[in-house]
């Protein structure tokens, strides 16, 4: 293997698989939502067949290259994103609660306990007692949110993303 491949990615541009030039496959997910990490080859099939990722399949000769091929597209797709909380499954809800933890983190309070309460909502939340608790938890947990700065979002997929999941608190 030459380079590096990308083989899938959510249509939103946040969340991508991509194949290293030692053949490992990593998954990459939003800012917050927890560090990449290696998975096997089903897991592309799945994110294509189940969660609606568009195949890739396009290999790039250095990972910057790649990365500037995500950010571009994330640009360009990620404001016809939606979330649909109807259609999340508990795997959708964990990474978005990781993501509403870490805006907690960084001192947005406010929206991160807007976005928790819209998950409570979630019917797979709904059906499971043990989700609606940690949710409940962490609501807890948040208290009066803090008063300090906010870190800046990064880069312009992370500001979009930012701004699209903040729709579930509004």
């Amino acid at each position: 293997m030459a380079g590096f491949t990308l083989l899938a990615m959510a249509s939103s541009g946040d969340t991508y698989l991509a194949r290293d030039p030692a053949g490992l496959i990593w998954l990459f997910q939003p800012l917050g939502a927890g560090e990449p990490r290696v998975v096997e080859l089903d897991a592309v099939e799945r994110a294509v067949a189940f969660h609606g990722f568009d195949p890739i399949d396009r290999e790039f000769p250095t990972w910057a290259d790649l990365d500037d091929f995500v950010e571009e597209q994330a640009a360009r797709t990620a404001p016809d994103a939606t979330i649909d909380r109807q259609s999340m499954d508990l795997a959708d809800v964990e990474r978005l609660l990781a993501v509403v933890a870490a805006w907690a983190e960084e001192g947005a309070g406010d929206q991160a306990m807007g976005a928790a309460l819209a998950l409570l909502e979630v019917p797979a939340v709904l059906d499971d007692p043990a989700t609606h608790r940690r949710i409940v938890g962490f609501l807890r947990s948040l208290g009066r949110p803090r008063s300090r700065f906010a870190s800046a979002p990064h880069t312009d997929a992370q500001r979009t993303a930012r701004d699209r999941w903040g729709e579930l608190a509004a």
